[in-house]
This record gives C-alpha cells, structure tokens and sequence, in this order.
C-alpha cells in the first residue's frame, strides 16, 4: 500500500493534471468574470469557456464525433441567448 502512496504522491506526478485545471479555470474566471463579459461572448466562445468546466467537458462522451459532435449537438440544440441567460448567475440578470 505504501508503494502505491509513494508513486501517487511522487514528485511532478500530476503536474501535467494541475496545469490543466489552472489553465480551465483562468479560461472560465475571464469567460464568466461579469454580466458584460457573458453577453459579449459569440457562439464559438461560449462553447469554449463552458468546456473548460469539467461538468460540460465531459457530456462529449455521449456525442459521436467528440468535441466537433458536441459543438454541433450543442448549438443545434442551445441558442446563444439562452445559453448566456442561463449563464448568468441570478443577482447579475
């Protein structure tokens, strides 16, 4: 058990993991920072900042065709408007 704990906690083991989730989460912080900067985002940049959100990123297992699947399933099925309203946290509408 140890020896699982010791390559677990190894030293730049999961660096690669932590840069992404401090890449997602500056995308997602700057994306969704205020009502002006939700309302400003077009289609393609909204999809974008909503799939640096875990929860988002990983419904493409349920699209054929991965992310372009999911773009395509997404916009068919979302307007841009709705997506920014449902966006928008309620004390900011």
């Amino acid at each position: 058990m140890l020896e699982c704990k010791d390559k677990f906690l190894a030293p730049g083991k999961h660096d690669k993991y932590l840069k992404s989730i401090a890449h997602n989460y500056a995308i997602a912080k700057k994306a969704f920072a205020t009502r002006n900067t939700i309302m400003a985002m077009n289609e393609d940049e909204m999809f974008n900042a909503l799939n640096s959100v875990n929860s988002f990123h990983d419904f493409f297992r349920f699209h054929q065709g991965g992310i372009e699947g999911a773009r395509r399933d997404f916009s068919a099925t979302n307007s841009p408007d709705s997506v920014k309203k449902n966006t928008l946290p309620s004390a900011i509408q």
